[in-house]
């Protein structure tokens, strides 16, 4: 009920978060109830910053707080959900806003074992021209640890966040992120 309500929604996701309270609430240490804890995160009440940790492919810490960009494009992802002209759009959005934005892909390759690391790593030697920041955390959208962190329930999922980590936008079209990118930098 609260990913039906969170994504027929026009503005107000008010319900879609008390869905999510519910969830919490009764089943908090299920992989639904961490889902909807990084739900209630992500679309909270707009006024507070969105952060989450995770690791780069390339092994290292990552920490939303330290990402310092006017915008900041969040992509969940898998590799069956990543079309080459997702991958193009990004790319050249990433040369085009190379000093007001910061493209973060974060791979939740299923499933949570290290053939899902081996097929995102081998999508990503394959893509050389994905030169934003990876992050990899397994699982999918069921038992990934980075898509339980804001509640991710469909992919691909791209959210757009203000210099602040704010949310601007839930679940965006790649192909209107330049609309949305223009209109928050003018």
């Amino acid at each position: 009920m609260a990913v039906h309500d969170e994504v027929n929604s026009t503005d107000d996701v008010s319900t879609a978060v008390d869905w999510y309270e519910a969830c919490l609430e009764r089943f908090p240490n299920t992989k639904y109830g961490r889902r909807s804890k990084g739900a209630i995160t992500r679309l909270g009440d707009g006024k507070n910053r969105i952060s989450f940790t995770s690791k780069q492919a390339n092994g290292k810490p990552f920490n939303l707080a330290q990402t310092k960009s006017d915008i900041v494009v969040l992509h969940f992802w898998e590799t069956w959900c990543c079309p080459e002209n997702d991958i193009k759009e990004l790319g050249r959005l990433a040369k085009k806003y190379k000093d007001e934005l910061t493209i973060i892909g974060c791979n939740i390759e299923g499933p949570n074992s290290a053939e899902g690391t081996k097929k995102f790593l081998e999508f990503l030697k394959a893509h050389p021209e994905i030169t934003w920041v990876q992050l990899h955390e397994p699982g999918s959208v069921e038992d990934s640890p980075l898509a339980h962190q804001l509640g991710i329930s469909t992919e691909p999922a791209v959210f757009l966040l203000d210099a602040k980590g704010k949310l601007i936008e839930s679940n965006i079209g790649i192909s209107n992120l330049e609309r949305e990118i223009e209109r928050q930098l003018n």
